[in-house]
């Protein structure tokens, strides 16, 4: 087999090194490569590639994932939950699929298995190519999408399906492998579902130019057309009120240099985009589409807010770095789509703040979306227990190689240089203490994207001592680390929160988890801790946590992992 190029091999090896994958062979490393530069684009969360691989061995399918409003859907369940109460036609659904090869040359007959693969798991009936337990689940969701369609926005319904190897895609393409992908997007287009349909090559090319795009800073340059500087305050290095053309702003700063809009500068927004359909964002389309009143749209709009960390004014325009809009989401996606329509005299108040202190940063985004229609518990960042939570992340343990990270922010560990793997969001924590501590597995397995709802009632108590966020993130840390490299073998996915369950009532024996006394919780957390540490002494209690639930609980299929039922059984034999 011929050598990987030198520059691809260079962004295996440091993708790997910063996921912790070095375990892996450099074809696997590959494919979470190839995960992360394809879906990072689509997914606005964090996400880890390891749950969106397919399992070895599987025939044609590398990795796939559905993603409903920049949402990655992991199951069935949780993506009912999300439709539930949709309006009609307000949901964005994309699908992607990808397969990753270390090849030289793109290959007709592998293009046209993985074509056979995708078309056969998105078929209405049971698919008849074998598949692993992961690619069965997205079959599932994919079918309740179609039981669904009226809350999708099938206008906008994307099927992505990209075939990628280490050759180069020439032009002229090859004829055989390009007529491989014009059947396979005729295919994907039979089913009658999706809006638009892609099957495209991944040469070494494009992966170096999506490494690029991954890697490097969000830069832009806004005009504008007046502006006003604010009075020196504490913590802010710069902020100033500036009117610009609206026109401006999506081309500059929605949009990157191929008019796509910008991966990650909603992060730190408190909500997603809400649709069209929205009554809001409809009333702002009109004001963008009225003749008369997209004259008077600067005045009728509360504008936007950016949070740059580098902000440099050159002669009537603004440089800016690192950049976030923090508040405007909504006009900012409307705006985009009616692109068309913003003439010159469509103006927008823009209000940019530069600061590098976090504290700052959480005071305008709560104050700047106050008005807004936001459950409270979105703003669980700024709770005393979660930046107490932040802050013991950063300096326990001693021990650097057992140190993790808590992001309370999305994205402000983005560019600080740390491993993805240890770096933990709200969302993530809210599943991995809901398995370990609040021990409901079942809720975490079934819908791990309503984790942080069910459970905000019981999260970041003035009681709780941080090192119980800390023990349940490492658990999870630990097993992940070991099923990735293939030493912890569970065969469902479901059943290794449950594992997390039964390894802490394993190892703590009978001592109270949920006492109120902080020193007891030490104590208690500190002897799972001991076995987490080590690897090896991790990988036996796994092992002997997924025994235990085998013997006590019997029969274990899909259905059960999912019931209360099921915990409480293997629980009480603990």
């Amino acid at each position: 087999m011929p050598a990987t190029p030198p520059v691809i091999a260079s962004f295996i090896r440091e993708f790997a090194e910063k996921n912790d994958l070095q375990e892996l062979n450099e074809s696997d490393q590959f494919e979470h490569l190839i995960a992360h530069l394809l879906f990072r684009e689509t997914i606005h969360d964090r996400f880890s590639t390891t749950d969106i691989i397919a399992g070895q061995g599987e025939t044609g399918i590398d990795g796939a994932c559905v993603v409903l409003d920049g949402n990655l859907i992991l199951t069935e369940e949780d993506a009912k939950q999300f439709l539930t109460n949709k309006p009609s036609s307000s949901v964005n659904a994309d699908l992607l699929f990808f397969q990753a090869k270390t090849s030289q040359s793109f290959s007709r007959e592998e293009i046209l298995g993985f074509a056979d693969a995708v078309t056969d798991l998105l078929r209405e009936e049971e698919a008849e190519i074998r598949q692993d337990a992961y690619l069965i689940e997205i079959a599932r969701i994919y079918r309740s999408l179609l039981q669904h369609a009226a809350k999708i926005d099938l206008a906008r319904a994307t099927c992505h399906c990209y075939f990628c190897c280490l050759g180069e895609w020439k032009d002229p393409p090859p004829p055989h492998p390009m007529a491989a992908l014009r059947k396979f997007k005729s295919d994907l287009e039979a089913l009658d579902f999706f809006g638009m349909v892609e099957a495209l090559p991944v040469d070494r090319n494009n992966i170096r130019e999506r490494w690029k795009a991954a890697t490097q800073s969000q830069e832009a340059t806004l005009p504008t057309v007046s502006r006003f500087p604010f009075p020196g305050m504490p913590g802010v290095d710069n902020a100033i009120v500036a009117l610009v053309r609206a026109q401006d702003f999506v081309d500059n700063v929605i949009r990157d240099s191929v008019g796509k809009v910008r991966i990650g500068i909603f992060d730190q927004n408190i909500r997603d985009f809400e649709g069209a359909s929205n009554p809001v964002n409809q009333k702002i389309q009109s004001s963008v589409t009225s003749a008369t009143k997209r004259q008077r749209f600067g005045i009728m709009n509360n504008g936007i807010t950016i949070v740059a960390k580098e902000m440099k004014p050159a002669a009537d325009n603004y440089i800016l770095r690192n950049f976030q809009i923090i508040n405007g989401c909504q006009t900012s996606n409307v705006l985009n789509r009616n692109r068309e329509h913003l003439t010159g005299e469509v103006l927008l108040q823009v209000r940019l703040i530069q600061t590098s202190e976090s504290s700052v940063l959480d005071d305008v985004v709560e104050a700047t979306n106050s008005q807004t229609m936001v459950q409270q518990h979105q703003f669980a960042a700024n709770k005393d227990l979660a930046v107490e939570i932040q802050e013991y992340f950063k300096c326990y343990p001693e021990n650097p190689a057992h140190r993790l990270h808590f992001e309370r922010r999305k994205s402000e560990y983005t560019d600080a240089g740390l491993k993805d793997t240890r770096v933990f969001t709200i969302p993530d924590l809210a599943r991995c203490f809901g398995s370990v501590f609040l021990e409901e597995p079942h809720h975490v397995a079934s819908t791990p994207n309503q984790a942080f709802s069910m459970f905000q009632d019981r999260l970041f108590l003035e009681t709780d001592s941080p090192i119980k966020y800390y023990t349940s993130a490492f658990a999870y840390y630990r097993l992940n680390l070991l099923k990735v490299a293939g030493k912890l073998k569970i065969p469902q996915h479901r059943l290794y929160w449950h594992v997390l369950t039964a390894a802490r009532r394993i190892s703590a024996g009978s001592l109270s988890a949920n006492s109120q006394n902080r020193k007891q919780q030490e104590k208690h957390c500190f002897k799972f801790l001991h076995r987490l540490w080590e690897p090896g002494d991790a990988l036996i209690l796994f092992e002997e946590a997924h025994r235990a639930i085998q013997g006590y609980a019997g029969q274990i299929d899909r259905d059960r992992l999912r019931r209360p039922g099921f915990t409480k059984e293997y629980l009480s034999k603990l």
